[in-house]
């Protein structure tokens, strides 16, 4: 026990402030001691110690962890000598212990004198401080995989000890699925593209949605079958060609996809998209396809206004039980992501990533070998495309995972801002430009003052002129689209449409202020 302990119950320890802060310095310099004495290079030493050290908290600068573990000042030494102090009471009260516990952490490398001694010397200070100078270009995705595996280790441990307490009596066999997160088979995504594509009366777009489904997971098992780890694809059709079962169908088949060699768990498959407001559809897709599966098969849905959770009631093997401790186990488990599908945001995925909060880090195990599926890509904001092209290599090259991008129209993401040389699954020149060509979903007409042609001019008409032209245009079964670049030229034709509209005695329906009226109201 830590000085400022307390026992709080039979087996657990409870900390106070202090004691824990000294506690987790401790433990730091114990990592590290294993880490050099298993002959790690210096800078995965030091890596492991701020991974512990960040083993409770969000993830700092690398520079601001230094100096609070590093620095050469009164404030930093105290801690060290408390933690000595700290280690020579539990070498006197359990040598056995430490003598076992220091062998197994540095296969038999390291005794309690060689720690002591090693805890005088102090040798971390400056592995750390080479760290912070010279950082390689691994650190931060080492840092974030070494600290997503303690955070979920620590707490998933927790979690199950909480369980085994509260219903070990109803359990049939270990509580096993959330983290096993077997795939759902994919032929259930494939059997529903058969049975759309067995219809007698087929149009041309249906059977050139059914080819590219299949090419696109064609060509995506072929890239993965010749690569050692991840990569990214490109999937670029327009809307309507079925790209969300292309992308079901090529994951599913991906995380399914383990060499005979591998013994690990099926891969998550993450499907994101970048606003909560169109992920209903999707989940609406997922969940008919999931249905179908034998047995039927859950996936979690992880934004802000989603109660992300896993099922494991399934597997108590008993009637529904009402308990803290399956409740925190649900949310603990939906958070962390393990589950075999997640259908999530932009916003959830890249943050988790980018300087992940604690509770957020908890996601990155289930990043390992993932497959990651990118719709609508184009709609990230630009500002964020530098960092996103930066993380798409951090994904498939430290986390092994393949990235599946796909859009009607291919932002420049991968090609500028990452170092991932892209592969095309599918393309709009293999069958969907021409079918468009020839069957246009929309015709326009433009007006005379629009420069794109004989008979149109470059002068541009008063406001006035084309607000009479646009009421004029007005007629049964047609639309009609004004664009004006500025906010302040939208207001100005508007309010001159507006006044055609009363001089010619036309009743107007404003939109806005109805939507205005109906939000004081409600």
């Amino acid at each position: 026990m830590t000085p400022g302990c307390r026992r709080a119950r039979p087996r657990q320890v409870c900390h106070a402030p202090v004691g824990a802060a000294i506690a987790l310095f401790g433990t730091a310099a114990v990592v590290h001691y294993a880490l050099d004495r298993r002959e790690f290079a210096e800078p995965t030493c030091g890596i492991g110690f701020h991974a512990t050290v960040a083993h409770h908290r969000s993830m700092s600068d690398l520079q601001v962890e230094t100096d609070r573990y590093a620095a050469r000042d009164r404030a930093v030494k105290n801690k060290y000598d408390r933690v000595q102090d700290q280690f020579d009471n539990i070498q006197t009260r359990l040598p056995t212990y430490t003598a076992n516990l220091l062998a197994t952490l540095t296969g038999g490398a390291g005794d309690p004198a060689d720690f002591r001694a090693y805890l005088d010397e102090r040798p971390f200070e400056f592995d750390l401080t080479a760290l912070r100078n010279r950082p390689p270009d691994t650190a931060y995705a080492d840092l974030l995989y070494l600290t997503g595996i303690l955070k979920l280790a620590d707490r998933s441990t927790v979690v199950e000890q909480d369980l085994d307490a509260s219903i070990l009596s109803s359990l049939q066999r270990p509580l096993s699925a959330p983290l096993r997160r077997d795939s759902p088979d994919p032929r259930i995504v494939q059997d529903e593209i058969d049975r759309l594509a067995s219809g007698g009366d087929r149009s041309t777009i249906d059977t050139l949605r059914t080819t590219i489904q299949k090419k696109t997971h064609d060509v995506a098992c072929e890239a993965f079958a010749n690569t050692d780890s991840g990569f990214v694809g490109t999937v670029e059709v327009p809307t309507g060609f079925g790209k969300t079962y292309a992308g079901l169908w090529a994951g599913l088949s991906l995380t399914n996809a383990y060499p005979e060699t591998q013994t690990a768990d099926d891969r998550t498959l993450i499907y994101a998209l970048p606003y909560t407001s169109i992920i209903d559809q999707t989940a609406d897709t997922i969940d008919a396809l999931y249905e179908s599966a034998a047995p039927p098969a859950d996936f979690i849905t992880d934004h802000y206004l989603a109660e992300t959770a896993v099922d494991i009631q399934h597997e108590l093997d008993t009637e529904e039980i009402d308990d803290d401790a399956v409740a925190t186990a649900k949310f603990f488990y939906g958070n962390a992501w393990r589950s075999n599908t997640v259908l999530s945001t932009f916003v959830q995925l890249f943050e988790s990533i980018a300087g992940p909060t604690s509770k957020q880090a908890t996601k990155l195990p289930s990043l390992q070998e993932s497959v990651i599926v990118l719709d609508e890509p184009q709609l990230l904001a630009p500002r964020w495309w530098p960092l996103v092209g930066r993380l798409v290599d951090l994904l498939v090259d430290q986390f092994d995972a393949t990235v599946l991008v796909m859009t009607a129209t291919q932002p420049q993401i991968v090609d500028q801002y990452s170092e991932t040389e892209p592969i095309s699954l599918v393309e709009h020149d293999d069958g969907p430009l021409e079918f468009l060509e020839a069957n246009p979903r929309v015709k326009f007409s433009f007006d005379t003052s629009v420069p794109i042609g004989s008979g149109h001019t470059d002068d541009p008409i008063s406001y006035d002129a084309a607000a009479s032209r646009l009421v004029d245009a007005v007629v049964p079964d047609s639309s009609v689209l004004a664009v004006c670049n500025t906010i302040d030229s939208a207001r100005a034709l508007d309010n001159a449409i507006q006044t055609v509209l009363q001089t010619r005695g036309w009743a107007t329906l404003s939109l806005g202020e109805c939507l205005h009226e109906w939000l004081d109201q409600t």
